[in-house]
């Protein structure tokens, strides 16, 4: 982990595609508009047959909560929606865990980088 590649900027793009991009309780804060915007942008900095791992809602909606005494914005796409978006993509989503008991009841997506249509030189 200490030899991986950690940007501390905001904004796309980054210039370089990664083997493995992970979004863990970060992604659902982000308003429903924005996710959409976020999700193909965030794809496209996946590496061909790299994979995309996300905690998302496990429904369509948007709600607010109580962390540690301070109410926090949550907001998630329908499975399908996030299913779609990643096909466009280029993407494949492998798994949809709603609510997994095994990760503290988080909503697991896991997507696969789609191999590449064209052809190598």
């Amino acid at each position: 982990m200490r030899d991986g590649f950690w940007p501390i900027r905001p904004g796309f793009p980054l210039g370089r595609c990664f083997d493995a991009v992970i979004g863990w309780g970060s992604f659902f804060h982000l308003t429903q508009k924005a996710q959409r915007t976020a999700l193909p942008r965030i794809a496209d900095h996946v590496a061909e047959g790299g994979r995309l791992l996300l905690t998302v809602g496990p429904a369509d909606g948007e709600i607010t909560g109580t962390v540690a005494g301070e109410t926090v914005y949550h907001s998630s796409l329908a499975p399908d929606e996030y299913k779609a978006i990643l096909e466009t993509a280029g993407m494949q989503c492998e798994d949809f865990v709603p609510e997994d008991p095994e990760c503290t009841g988080h909503t697991l997506l896991l997507a696969r980088r789609k191999a590449s249509a064209r052809q190598k030189d």
